[in-house]
């Protein structure tokens, strides 16, 4: 066996992966701000964000209807971190954990209520 140090890397796509990620969250948090305001009216932001960069009307789908179709379910996917049956990680989904909460939340009110009445009761 033999230890072979890795190659030297190459910095511009470090800076470019970085430079990538800062412009993807900044124009994200942008758009979220815009459809936040407009009531999530995204096809009038992506008509005034065509508007606003090409000078005239959109003609059909363009490459923002694109990336939102493709993002929106991946984020999706990712975020609740299952796919139909196939689960990206043992981590319980963020539905799984409100329900639990929801099970709390509603077992701590039967046992108060019980408490009220003067009954005792197993939950």
């Amino acid at each position: 066996m033999e230890y072979m140090p890795p190659g030297k890397k190459q910095e511009w796509i470090e800076y470019l992966k970085v430079i990538f990620v800062c412009l993807s969250v900044a124009i994200g948090s942008a758009f979220t701000i815009m459809t936040f305001n407009q009531d999530a009216s995204v096809s009038d932001i992506f008509g005034r964000i065509y508007r606003a960069m090409e000078g005239e009307e959109a003609n059909g789908a363009g490459l923002l209807e694109l990336f939102y179709c493709l993002g929106l379910p991946s984020g999706i996917i990712l975020f609740f971190n299952h796919f139909s049956k196939i689960r990206l990680s043992n981590d319980p989904t963020p539905l799984q954990v409100q329900l639990r909460l929801y099970e709390r939340d509603v077992n701590t009110a039967i046992i108060r209520e019980s408490s009220r009445e003067g009954k005792t009761i197993d939950v």
